[in-house]
């Protein structure tokens, strides 16, 4: 629980810009599933949209 409360002050801290911390902890969900293969952005956006059932694809915009 601590890891997660220093997870949601840390992710706007660094710069100074309001970040969603559920975006947040779901890219770095997908990121773990995916850490052992050279996943694309576009891996990584669909592993959160399948994992996510509040999720719409406009939610996660691959740049």
């Amino acid at each position: 629980m601590i890891i997660m409360k220093s997870f949601n002050l840390d992710i706007s801290r660094v710069d100074n810009v309001t970040r969603n911390p559920e975006r947040a902890k779901h890219l770095m969900r997908s990121y773990a599933r995916n850490i052992g293969s050279q996943a694309s952005n576009e891996t990584l956006r669909n592993d959160m949209i399948s994992n996510d059932l509040n999720t719409s694809n406009k939610k996660y915009i691959v740049k």
